[in-house]
């Protein structure tokens, strides 16, 4: 078994060193490619690229030769095997190149497939600028909520000049009037590993839940692809693979598919279990890193491989329970069900308090990239030991990111995207709290490095001094401070913070997507937030003239829910909502091409789909979430365990959720009883169970369910009786036309026009072109049309 043995590959022997380095020199070119990946077309072909993906994954969690590197395989086949030949290319062409390729691959021609792929990339075309900003905006709204990715498309809506990558030789001007070049930025961000202080390494954490590896048998193959499933965007790590290259591989080729989710599962449970060599990990761990500007300023963002993800996803599931009882009622960022509404809830309650001078809100600098990792890693094995081995495997070598062709390294910290880094800072911070809790007499909550606390001036000195202090230890360097105190203690509190970073108000500051501070500074600021949204929606009203579909889908399904959380946690907030109503009736006049509607229409479409609606909520209907995010963060003050918070959370969930169906249902009979007969009739019957599934599901070009402009509007007027535009006045056998009269005209087809089709809805196949053959001979005059299979809706298990 020397270096240049032979071993065996797919179906030849070749030596082993050979093997080695063909995969490792070919993968350090590719990691700077850009995407340009086909999806696995289905087939015979795509059945073998799947299978192969699959023997790959089991050399990679057996002992084997080739272990080392397997995983570097695995992120390398899709650069080199699905490389798109040509922008207009054919699935026929690209089932006939994938099977070359992969003869080539399992015969060990890594170069030769390395030479095609790199041509490849030398002619890609140069990437198109857009015309004009709002052509930009609509274009990349409308690509992000074809792929799921909502929060991505709902950002577009804002100012566009944040958030544009830079390049490493780009210079800009920071705060202070200083300018600096991108590269040297991305290196100060991620600095060298610091050994870990011996003071802040525990020895024993009496809060540490109990742990056995069977909580991981729920890792199987239908909890990686549920995890999947719920995975959105479609940025690609150094592989080119995106998510929704993934969900195809996971999804659409049954058995293969199945199987390749069981390796996958068999994976994340080894790297859950086992700590296994770094080496054999790189290619998994390394991230392609962009530049974004902040103005001023640059954020790092590491785009890690979806499998990492996914992987990191599965397990941090599995370990909830876990992670949140370390976290319990004071870091939030942990999983806890309503965590960020409790901790706005709590510390206002402290703050309208006697006993309470003021809130002091802290933020460290780059926090999640100098967190002292060797530290974290210690800690989380007494602190959370589910945690630990996965976090261990993850984050104990440098990992590599790749930027604008150069390669820096991550060395402390952990990768922001990564499904385990946010569990990691969480348990790793958590000794500096229980610090902060023995030392200082306050009441604090954490969203991971955003710290705030509430109590006497003397003790938020106290706890300012000692996170100053012993936080750098930890890795956590405070910068922006802000102190909100009462107007009879700004003399006070300034004299005591003098000389420090703190900033001192007394009228408010935004806390954790809410607001603390005086009623004057939170009506303000629930004002200045309202009109960001009519901004918002103005913008989507552009938009919804183009694609009403995708336009629909992003106010409901991001847009009200940003309206609806501020709701629930400012009280009296849709006082301050008479803008959006009168913005949100312009957006809908647009989504619909009609004019603006009734009354009795505007209450129609702002209820549940379930109930007949279109879900576009009338703001001042929003006037009991505060409430109900009160009742479901109750059991955060009394609870001894996060059991029992769960427990108690669940209980009242289903209280909350049978009120608003009540609510919802008496608002339905007195619309209802506004309406007309016929339309009355019509909306019943969209009540019915899978009515308004097509209105529940998102726009996503994957599963075949986005509609044209022309569909979703007509759907639209179907669904409330409303006359389609474009439509002749007069049927050919005299009578008005309208969408009822189509289904009972004594006539053949109408109109006469012929624009009128026979359409084939049948689902068994053997009867479809039977049938319509024996229609156009019946009536040569028309055409008929063979309707897209539609296959049975499946029911969830539970």
């Amino acid at each position: 078994s020397g270096i240049n043995a032979e071993v065996t590959w797919a179906h030849v022997k070749l030596p082993k060193q050979h093997i080695e380095k063909s995969i490792a020199d070919a993968y350090g070119v590719i990691v700077h490619w850009r995407p340009n990946l086909f999806l696995v077309p289905q087939g015979a072909g795509g059945r073998a690229f799947v299978a192969e993906m699959c023997r790959i994954l089991i050399l990679a969690t057996t002992n084997n030769v080739l272990q080392e590197v397997s995983l570097t395989a695995l992120l390398l086949m899709p650069a080199l095997l699905l490389q798109k030949p040509g922008r207009s290319s054919t699935t026929a062409i690209h089932r006939r190149i994938l099977e070359r390729r992969l003869e080539s691959w399992k015969a060990g021609n890594f170069n030769e497939l390395l030479i095609e792929a790199r041509a490849i990339q030398s002619h890609l075309p140069k990437l198109r600028q857009f015309e004009s900003q709002e052509v930009m905006r609509q274009k990349t709204f409308v690509r992000h909520m074809l792929t799921g990715n909502v929060s991505a498309a709902t950002r577009c809506l804002r100012d566009l000049t944040r958030g544009k990558p830079l390049r490493l030789d780009d210079t800009f001007t920071d705060k202070d009037g200083v300018t600096k070049v991108v590269r040297d930025v991305l290196r100060e961000k991620h600095p060298a590993a610091k050994p870990a202080d011996e003071s802040v390494l525990l020895t024993e954490f009496d809060r540490a839940p109990e742990f056995h590896n069977v909580v991981f048998e729920r890792l199987d193959g239908p909890c990686i692809q549920s995890c999947l499933l719920r995975m959105k965007g479609n940025a690609a790590g150094p592989s080119g693979l995106d998510v929704q290259g993934w969900k195809h591989l996971l999804t659409r080729f049954r058995n293969p598919s199945a199987e390749l989710c069981e390796r996958i599962a068999d994976l994340a449970k080894r790297l859950a279990q086992v700590v296994v060599p770094p080496g054999s990990l790189s290619a998994l761990l390394s991230s392609r890193l962009l530049a974004l500007d902040k103005n001023p300023g640059v954020r790092p963002i590491g785009i890690g491989e979806v499998l990492r993800r996914v992987i990191g996803k599965a397990t941090v599931l599995c370990i909830s329970p876990d992670l949140q009882a370390v976290g319990g009622s004071v870091q939030m960022c942990l999983g806890q069900k309503a965590g960020i509404e409790h901790a706005i809830h709590s510390l206002n309650d402290s703050f309208a308090s006697e006993d309470c001078d003021g809130i002091l809100q802290i933020d460290a600098t780059n926090a999640f990239n100098v967190l002292n990792r060797s530290a974290a890693l210690h800690n989380i094995g007494l602190v959370c030991p589910a945690l630990h081995t996965i976090v261990t495997n993850c984050y104990s070598e440098p990992a590599r990111l790749f930027v604008g062709g150069e390669t820096l390294y991550s060395e402390e910290g952990s990768t922001q995207g990564d499904p385990v880094a946010m569990p990691m800072f969480g348990c790793g911070i958590t000794p500096l709290l229980d610090e902060l809790d023995r030392e200082c007499d306050v009441e604090q909550k954490w969203y991971a490095d955003d710290g705030n606390a509430g109590g006497r001036l003397g003790e938020l000195r106290k706890f300012f001094d000692i996170a100053c202090s012993r936080g750098p230890l930890y890795g956590y360097y405070p910068s922006k401070c802000v102190l909100t105190v009462k107007p009879d203690k700004l003399v006070e509190a300034e004299a005591l913070f003098a000389n420090t970073i703190v900033t001192i108000d007394t009228t408010g500051n935004k806390l954790l997507g809410g607001v603390i501070g005086t009623e004057e500074f939170c009506s303000s600021y629930v004002e200045e937030k309202v009109d960001e949204f009519a901004e918002e929606v103005d913008r989507l009203a552009e938009i919804a003239a183009v694609d009403p579909h995708c336009a629909y889908a992003g106010l409901a399904f991001g847009l009200s829910c940003r309206w609806r959380f501020l709701t629930r946690v400012i009280p009296n907030a849709t006082e301050h909502f008479g803008k959006l109503e009168e913005t949100l009736q312009r957006f809908i006049a647009k989504l619909l091409d009609r004019p603006s509607l009734s009354a009795v229409e505007r209450q129609l479409v702002s209820l549940p789909t379930r109930d007949g609606g279109l879900g576009i909520p009338v703001p001042s209907d929003l006037e009991t979430q505060y409430d109900h995010s009160r009742r479901v963060c109750e059991p955060f003050a009394d609870a001894e365990s996060m059991a029992a918070v769960r427990t108690e959370q669940r209980r009242i969930v289903i209280e909350v959720k049978a009120e608003s169906i009540t609510s919802s249902r008496t608002k339905r009979e007195q619309v209802y009883a506004q309406l007309p007969t016929d339309q009355r009739k019509l909306c019943e019957l969209t009540t019915e169970k899978g009515a308004s599934a097509w209105l529940n599901s998102k726009p996503l070009t994957l599963q075949v369910t986005h509609l044209s402009k022309e569909e979703f509007r007509d759907a639209v007027c179907l669904r409330y009786g409303w006359c389609p535009k474009n439509l002749p006045s007069r049927c050919a056998c005299g009578a008005r036309f309208s969408a009822t009269h189509v289904l009972s005209c004594p006539l053949e087809v109408s109109p006469p026009s012929g624009t009128m089709r026979y359409v084939i809805s049948s689902p068994t196949r053997s009867l479809r072109s039977p049938t319509a053959l024996l229609l156009s001979r019946c009536s040569s005059r028309y055409p008929v049309k063979l309707s897209p299979i539609v296959p049975p809706r499946r029911t969830s298990r539970r």
